[in-house]
């Protein structure tokens, strides 16, 4: 009888210790050995992504993207991720489920995705987030409900990325040729920010290059750009603009620059590498607008066409059969909901590159485009010379009368492409030793009729380059204007398709043109 006594004693106490830990279990939503709810963790939970941001020989450089975990377990599509990085807007785990006491989700592009996995601890979900093959520790604290309501899509100035889309969809048709493209200057390899070109080693990066094709020489010039200066849209550029190297000072000096200067920088950078660059703004359908963003147009005569490089984001688009896109292009590419590739380290100042952020925002964004004619190291301000505004075929410039740009609704006009290359052959007279010579414009201009490349081109009169000043100045002494055989009062026009590159005179008697070509 002792010892049952004792039994039934040890199985009381037994029973005191399972009351105690099922009034523990009842306490917490997570068991040890039950199952995770989801309804458990509804709310907002605060913390960080842990995002690699660049590498240093073998080791990865990783920064936090601030994000926001909502978890609506009632809802269709119960947990949703925000991040700072695209504006905290709530987009859909593309995966998630429960995993006896733990939350699974993946999160991010199909092409880069990271997997979280946490569990509740008290008031925090604590776990591990994995990208690249990569585990880092991840916290999440609970916080109350923002205010207002939570942003499901990504809309700028009121409106969504496919209701600016479905507007360049309407507005989709330009003109034909107003009459003759527009006749861009671009300032190649200019000794007057030659240190510009030493500071960050685009001698160096120029020479380990030779023999690239010259959109891989673009995409080494932005990645020298996009290294040393980060974007940041609150350092504005100073009224009137700078100039590219004083824009590289300005960025040093404030931790940023605004997208114009970033652009202005790239554009710059490119043309010392022999690459004709532009900046280009890039605006919506409404003014006045709260936001547009600028970036660089630059020509690739290998691919024959313009190539978009975009330093705020370390980007150069692609299509899906690997053609680069331009900004017409990329245009249509949005309107019409196609797919477009990112390189693989195109990002906002080092964090992962959202495709669906960047349509969005340039569906608005690429309504309209605005371009200086002079394209030149000191190209800002009133030195820019003459703007051209782009427009689609049917919508009205709002303050027609407050703009100064010149409108045109031909996008060929405005997307002509550059001269070509001079192709010097053995047959160029050296300089200071050409006969029959001319200066116009600042530029040397020698006669040209006996190179063998220059008479197989298309002769004909394009638009008028200058008079002779002065003729019978002997070629020693020329100055802007001169010429040695050529008499005063002589019309000298720009060839047809040639740019400024050849020059024509008409001679009425043989009715034929002497082609003069510019001093390389």
């Amino acid at each position: 009888m002792k010892c049952l006594g004792k039994l039934r004693g040890s199985l009381r106490a037994m029973r005191l210790v399972l009351l105690a830990a099922m009034t523990i279990l009842l306490a917490c939503p997570v068991s040890a050995a039950g199952a995770l709810r989801l309804r458990d963790l509804d709310g907002f939970w605060s913390g960080a992504l842990p995002i690699p941001a660049g590498r240093t020989g073998n080791v990865v450089r990783y920064v936090l993207d601030e994000a926001v975990l909502h978890i609506d377990s009632g809802a269709g599509q119960p947990v949703t991720v925000a991040v700072q990085s695209v504006d905290f807007v709530y987009q859909p785990a593309s995966e998630w489920k429960i995993e006896q006491s733990d939350l699974v989700f993946t999160h991010r592009d199909a092409d880069r995705p990271g997997t979280a996995r946490l569990h509740l601890e008290g008031d925090e979900l604590v776990g591990t987030y994995t990208q690249y093959g990569r585990e880092r520790e991840v916290r999440f604290t609970r916080m109350e409900a923002p205010e207002g309501e939570l942003p499901s899509a990504f809309a700028f100035e009121g409106r969504t990325g496919g209701e600016w889309a479905s507007l360049l969809r309407e507005y989709g048709s330009y003109t034909v040729s107003a009459a003759a493209p527009i006749r861009y200057e671009y300032d190649l390899q200019n000794t007057s920010t030659s240190d510009l070109y030493m500071q960050y080693g685009l001698d160096e990066l120029m020479r380990t290059t030779e023999g690239y094709k010259d959109v891989d020489r673009m995409k080494a010039v932005l990645d020298v750009v996009c290294y040393h200066f980060p974007h940041d849209g609150a350092a504005a550029l100073p009224e009137g603009g700078l100039s590219p190297k004083e824009a590289a000072d300005f960025c040093l000096q404030n931790g940023g620059i605004e997208c114009r200067g970033l652009a202005g920088i790239l554009a710059e950078m490119l043309r010392l590498c022999d690459i004709p660059a532009k900046v280009v703004t890039c605006q919506p359908a409404i003014e006045p607008s709260e936001d547009c963003h600028v970036l660089v147009q630059a020509y690739s005569y290998d691919l024959g066409r313009w190539v978009m490089l975009d330093p705020t984001y370390h980007l150069m688009l692609r299509t899906q059969n690997g053609k680069y896109v331009d900004l017409r292009r990329l245009r249509d590419a949005l309107a019409n909901g196609e797919a477009l590739v990112a390189n693989p380290d195109a990002g906002y100042n080092g964090l992962p590159f959202s495709m669906e952020y960047y349509r969005a925002y340039m569906s608005k964004n690429t309504f309209r485009f605005t371009c200086a004619v002079r394209n030149a190291f000191d190209a800002y301000g009133s030195r820019q010379g003459s703007v051209y505004m782009l427009v689609p075929q049917g919508w009205d410039v709002p303050y027609r009368s407050s703009h100064s740009e010149i409108i045109t609704t031909s996008a060929d006009d405005f997307f002509t492409a550059p001269p070509p290359r001079l192709e010097w052959d053995d047959s160029a007279p050296a300089q200071g030793d050409h006969t029959d010579s001319f200066i116009l414009g600042g530029d040397l201009y020698y006669n040209a009729a006996d190179i063998a490349w220059v008479g197989a081109r298309f002769l004909d009169r394009g638009s008028f380059l200058g008079a002779i000043g002065r003729g019978g100045i002997r070629s020693g002494q020329l100055k802007n204007g001169d010429a040695t055989i050529l008499k005063t009062g002589t019309k000298v026009f720009r060839c047809v398709d040639e740019g400024e590159n050849i020059a024509v005179v008409y001679n009425g008697e043989t009715q034929s043109y002497t082609p003069y070509l510019r001093q390389g």
